[in-house]
């Protein structure tokens, strides 16, 4: 369960800080910084069939988006957050 998390984690991190913003599959590589195109394609795929994810063909380029109007996606958003901010080694100390 965790290593099948942390591969779509990778990939929602890439929406975290503009999660409005349309991506293409060469730029969700480049900013995962996989290498493999099956490792990618196959986590986008499923991330799409379980509507976290929409897929569009603008011109020549498919791009994705994060799906906002579904509550699954805010939730599974809110859990790659959570997952991120509990494995952070860096804590805020002037915040506490």
């Amino acid at each position: 369960m965790v290593n099948i998390f942390k591969k779509e984690y990778q990939i929602i991190e890439v929406f975290l800080h503009q999660p409005w913003k349309m991506l293409t599959y060469g730029e969700i590589q480049k900013l995962t910084g996989k290498k493999s195109k099956s490792y990618t394609t196959a986590v986008l795929q499923k991330l799409v069939k379980e509507n976290i994810l929409t897929r569009k063909k603008v011109g020549n380029v498919v791009t994705y988006t994060l799906y906002l109007d579904s509550l699954q996606t805010r939730s599974f958003v809110g859990l790659v957050q959570e997952y991120i901010s509990w494995n952070s080694k860096y804590i805020a100390f002037p915040l506490i």
